[in-house]
């Protein structure tokens, strides 16, 4: 593999954004980890909330939302929280839709992390641990993560 055909990283990679991205323009990952912890936290294009918002009144507290919760039972926190439209921002752009994460796994592995490559043709990140490797990989036709 020529150098210019593939992207090389040294572990650790201590944050998500330290990490090698994967995708296929609706799924996404960044691989990352040090030691022996690898990590992949994965996120998807069309995972949006779209509910336009929550505000939480004055004076209100995580501890006390906490202390109303019933899940058999959602008035009291329902009172709590301002549900509507929000208004206008200065740009005059009404309140935006936010990206939910969709999570990360962990794999605790029995060598240390000692280097990715990602191949630019195939979009295979392979990872060294040990005399093992690993491959990783984003299927463009499941939006699946091998």
């Amino acid at each position: 593999m020529k150098p210019s055909d593939s992207f090389k990283r040294g572990f650790p990679l201590e944050r998500p954004h330290c990490g090698i991205p994967l995708g296929n323009g609706n799924m996404g990952a960044l691989v990352w980890g040090r030691d022996n912890l690898l990590s992949i936290t994965v996120n998807r294009a069309d995972f949006w909330d779209h509910r336009q918002g929550e505000c939480v009144m004055p004076g209100q507290s995580y501890e006390e939302l906490c202390s109303l919760y019933d899940p058999y039972d959602v008035g009291p926190v329902n009172e709590r929280i301002v549900r509507k439209k929000m208004p206008l921002d200065s740009d005059g752009l009404s309140w935006r839709p936010a990206r939910i994460p969709v999570g990360r796994l962990e794999f605790t592995l029995a060598s240390r992390l000692s280097e990715a490559v990602l191949d630019y043709r195939s979009g295979i990140l392979r990872i060294s641990a040990g005399d093992s490797v690993l491959s990783i990989f984003i299927d463009l036709e499941s939006n699946s993560l091998y």
